[in-house]
């Protein structure tokens, strides 16, 4: 199950592994039959497709101008809305994220520092 699930794009944890386990073993006979794989697997193909369009969506809201780029200005506007953070804690955060130090946040770098979850 865990290789199946590292060949779909995700790396679960044993603890992970180990619910999806009991989850698809339905009748608990211990061992999980292919109409049991079938359905676990679907049901997480759809986590899948939540988080991706939960991760396009915040990039959406900061990328104002949609041009697929989020600027200094775009991401200053959101992070320091209701005081969530300060300028300065915007600033240095924007700078982590840009690593390659382009003056812009992509999607790439948007997901891999996981800024979504900071928005939702």
């Amino acid at each position: 199950m865990r290789e199946a699930a590292r060949i779909a794009g995700m790396n679960p944890t044993d603890q992970e592994v180990e619910e999806w386990w009991n989850a698809a073993d339905a009748n608990g006979d211990g061992s999980i039959s292919l109409e049991e794989y079938v359905n676990i697997m679907a049901s997480n193909y759809v986590t899948i497709d939540l988080e991706q369009e939960r991760m396009q969506t915040a990039f959406k809201v900061i990328d104002k101008n949609g041009d697929g780029k989020i600027s200094l200005q775009e991401f200053k506007t959101v992070m320091m809305f209701n005081d969530m953070f300060t300028k300065e804690e915007v600033n240095k955060l924007f700078k982590e994220v840009d690593s390659d130090d382009k003056g812009y946040i992509d999607y790439k770098d948007f997901v891999k520092n996981r800024m979504y979850e900071v928005l939702f």
